[in-house]
């Protein structure tokens, strides 16, 4: 399989983050196209946000939400970092609809992508029993830690054709969206599982109003 003479890190956020360092650790190379200061901060190497001029490219993305135009998808080998278990839970906040709905696994995938959200061939998941008392944050941080300690393998494992790609069964597939303030009120009308799910979901770090229907 192709290798590329460097790895073009695209996103924002602790999960960017997450990427960065591991692939560093790996002693990869790293471009960043981030919006992020933090993460411009931290990059040696900085390239243009203009993905339309990428072409037979290693594009990965991690913290990235804006929809990748088909070109780019096309014309690269484009791979997400996705907070859930794919393809459960396809979208934004995956972890805490996946707490919300008592899941019984929650996890992260890498996988390659296509033209569909979330929707491309499986390389790599890390899954993990739901404790049911830790909150979405404490399971970001310890998604974070184990994508920092395997993607440099994951990457190089799938360059060297170690890894084959799983076609995900869309027929198991679920869509979330983006949660705003309302969704952060409690509906006594749920049930008390519900309740329970919701306040694990947000743990301390809760601001909430009551919500009575």
């Amino acid at each position: 399989m192709k290798q590329y003479e460097r790895i073009i890190l695209i996103g924002d956020g602790w999960g960017a983050k997450a990427v960065l360092e591991g692939l560093r650790n790996f002693r990869l190379p790293v471009f960043i196209v981030s919006s992020d200061e933090e993460i411009l901060n931290l990059a040696e190497n900085e390239t243009t946000p203009d993905l339309d001029i990428y072409e037979n490219e290693l594009l990965l993305f991690a913290g990235y939400k804006p929809i990748v135009p088909k070109k780019v998808l096309e014309s690269n080998v484009c791979i997400n970092v996705h907070y859930s278990l794919l393809p459960q839970y396809r979208g934004l906040h995956s972890t805490v609809w996946a707490i919300l709905n008592d899941e019984e696994y929650l996890g992260a995938t890498i996988h390659l992508m296509d033209e569909f959200i979330d929707n491309g061939p499986i390389l790599y998941q890390y899954k993990v029993k739901n404790d049911r008392v830790s909150n979405s944050r404490q399971y970001m941080e310890m998604f974070n830690s184990h994508i920092k300690d395997v993607i440099g393998y994951v990457l190089t494992d799938f360059l060297d054709g170690k890894i084959i790609p799983q076609k995900q069964d869309k027929s198991n597939a679920s869509w979330v969206g983006r949660r705003n303030e309302k969704d952060c009120k409690i509906d006594f009308s749920k049930p008390l599982a519900y309740q329970k799910a919701f306040f694990q979901s947000f743990g301390r770090t809760i601001s909430f109003a009551l919500f009575y229907s």
